[in-house]
């Protein structure tokens, strides 16, 4: 059976990773569509320019330049022919001065150059424009949008003309989606190809860190095991002897001062096998998990009812020792921190797993709060999805806390 933790980490990854790359692919389609608008502008652009030189200033003669009618006839036939077709909707020729030589539309009205169309005579230079047509036709309605591109020529008699030609803008950005569409597929399924690499990468060194998790938390056990059997044979043995003998001695001699020192020393001797409790409680391996609960709530101040499963006492030591550990980081948390008068406690196999719950009716808090306690409860949660379990708390401010605890049994 698959460890839920390992699952919701592997989910996590996943979605993030999603969301990672759904960002990435949609910043540079955005660039790329950007990048495909502008190419295919410079594309259009750049037949504008060449078709400007090679193929209308050629068809530009004496005649044309005279106003010949003929002359001009002939070029609006060439024009409709070879140029004057989807996307471009007209074509006009017009002098330095402004006059007009040729429009396409023959209800055309120049208006005069405007300045950026000066400079491009000027400095010999392409203009493009963008936006609605200058003076509106029945060959470019205004709510057309246009890509104008300005192309300055040189007849063959060395006159100097400006030539427009007004192309539909929703052809060049049908040919910038059209870019987009090509190189899109290859850009997508790139980035997925390596999150899937990824993925594989992710869940082994998920599953080296839980194992990795795993033998600390052993060495953990190890290492509390030795501290409690140093402080029970050692300082626990001469602090109940050295009060022993201070009982003795005060009794001898009828001492105040004798008998304040051993109530004292007693008092620490207390202390010492409540933090050897803490540390590893004995009980856990000797006598099982229900006794050691059963100790740790006993040596609880407050109103206690618990509820513990008939089989706790056979459980896997891992399992145990992680049980009791969230038990106990719980109490201590509703003891310190909660202002509670009672704790209710029920631990109950269900399903191959064990439900833990603690509950207590002290303030509460809201997630937004700072909680005191709550680094200690935080590495146990680590602990329990580490083990393949889940790990809730739920508060409310005057609702007390509820700390839920579900851990697999293997």
């Amino acid at each position: 059976m698959r460890r839920s933790g390992e699952r919701w980490a592997v989910a996590q990854f996943v979605v993030s990773g999603l969301a990672a790359v759904a960002l990435v692919v949609v910043l540079v389609l955005v660039a790329f569509a950007r990048a495909g608008r502008e190419e295919a502008a410079a594309a259009a652009t750049e037949v504008t320019r060449i078709t400007a030189t090679t193929v209308i200033a050629p068809l530009v003669d004496a005649d044309v330049l005279a106003g010949d009618r003929e002359a001009l006839a002939r070029l609006d036939a060439r024009l409709r022919t070879g140029v004057l077709r989807e996307p471009v909707l007209r074509v006009t020729i017009y002098r330095p001065d402004g006059r007009l030589v040729y429009s396409s539309n023959p209800g055309y009205g120049a208006s005069g150059l405007t300045q950026p169309m000066r400079e491009a005579l000027r400095r010999d230079d392409t203009y493009t424009r963008v936006g609605g047509p200058l003076e509106p036709g029945a060959d470019v309605p205004s709510t057309v949008e246009l890509l104008d591109v300005y192309q300055p020529v040189t007849t063959a008699s060395g006159e100097r003309l400006l030539i427009e030609s007004c192309r539909r803008l929703t052809a060049v950005r049908a040919d910038g989606r059209a870019l987009l569409d090509r190189f899109a597929p290859y850009l997508i399924g790139g980035v997925l190809a390596l999150q899937l690499v990824n993925l594989p990468l992710a869940i082994v060194l998920m599953r080296r860190s839980r194992r990795s998790l795993q033998r600390e938390i052993a060495a953990s056990d190890r290492e509390r095991r030795r501290l409690a059997a140093d402080l029970h044979n050692g300082v626990i043995q001469d602090m109940a002897g050295l009060s022993m003998a201070l009982s003795g001695a005060a009794a001898a001699h009828q001492s105040p001062e004798l008998r304040a020192l051993a109530d004292n020393s007693r008092r620490t001797t207390r202390a010492l096998r409540q933090a050897l409790v803490d540390i590893y409680p004995p009980n856990l391996q000797r006598a099982g998990l229900r006794s050691a609960v059963d100790d740790l709530l006993q040596a609880t101040p407050l109103e206690v009812a618990a509820v513990l499963d008939d089989e706790l006492d056979e459980l896997p030591p891992d399992t145990a020792a992680l049980v009791y550990r969230t038990v106990q980081e719980a109490v201590r948390n509703v003891v310190g921190h909660a202002g509670a008068s009672r704790i209710d406690l029920r631990i109950e196999r269900v399903n191959g797993s064990l439900d833990v719950l603690v509950a207590d009716d002290g303030r509460g808090f809201t997630r937004a709060q700072p909680r005191p306690g709550h680094v200690g409860l935080a590495l146990i949660c680590d602990l329990v999805e580490s083990a393949g379990g889940e790990l809730t708390v739920d508060s409310a401010p005057g609702d007390g806390t509820a700390v839920r605890a579900r851990v697999p049994v293997r």
